[in-house]
């Protein structure tokens, strides 16, 4: 990713990580004692998540800090996992972005804690639902007790009861849910 840097009427452009050359270059070409003493202006992402210049930078944000988040914007990109964590982050940061702008900060706090989160690639209630009830779990008896109830169950009303109960927000990458936020679901009697 590349930032805009300002710094005494001078504006340099910089692509992050920062290694010692590019930090020292960044430094001497506008004069700066060191990175907090300039400003961010703008930035952009060259690889990796597609939401990330939704990402709001403050022009305070601390320079050394949008470098290690794009260390680890490098890192997730090479990764051969499913899911990959640059998908499992994207979808984070869509769930977070309808309430308010993410900051860097929020950013970087989500890829420390990307094991708080779950993202279940379903469309709709019934989906989530029935994923709930039969997704990843491989024990016989609970397969064979699952597919003896199976038609009493309205996998839509769960799935609803359920989403709310997670506070799951819908992505285009499926349903993210924050594993600390999850309620235990009341009965309805």
């Amino acid at each position: 990713m590349y930032v805009y840097v300002c710094y005494a009427g001078e504006e340099e452009s910089v692509m992050l990580p920062l290694d010692d050359e590019k930090r020292e270059c960044l430094l001497k070409d506008l004069q700066m004692e060191k990175l907090s003493d300039g400003y961010l202006y703008g930035w952009h992402a060259t690889q990796g998540i597609e939401k990330l210049g939704n990402v709001h930078v403050d022009f305070d944000t601390d320079i050394e800090k949008l470098s290690k988040f794009a260390e680890w914007v490098l890192w997730a990109c090479e990764q051969d996992t499913d899911p990959n964590p640059t998908e499992v982050f994207t979808a984070i940061l869509y769930s977070k972005m309808r309430d308010h702008p993410v900051s860097v900060e929020e950013a970087i706090e989500i890829t420390q804690n990307l094991d708080r989160y779950e993202v279940i690639p379903v469309d709709d209630a019934y989906e989530y639902g029935y994923e709930y009830l039969y997704g990843g779990n491989n024990d016989m008896t609970y397969s064979e007790f699952a597919e003896s109830v199976e038609k009493y169950i309205d996998f839509e009303e769960y799935g609803k009861m359920r989403l709310e109960a997670d506070g799951a927000i819908k992505t285009e990458h499926g349903y993210v849910i924050e594993h600390e936020y999850i309620q235990p679901v009341q009965s309805q009697e």
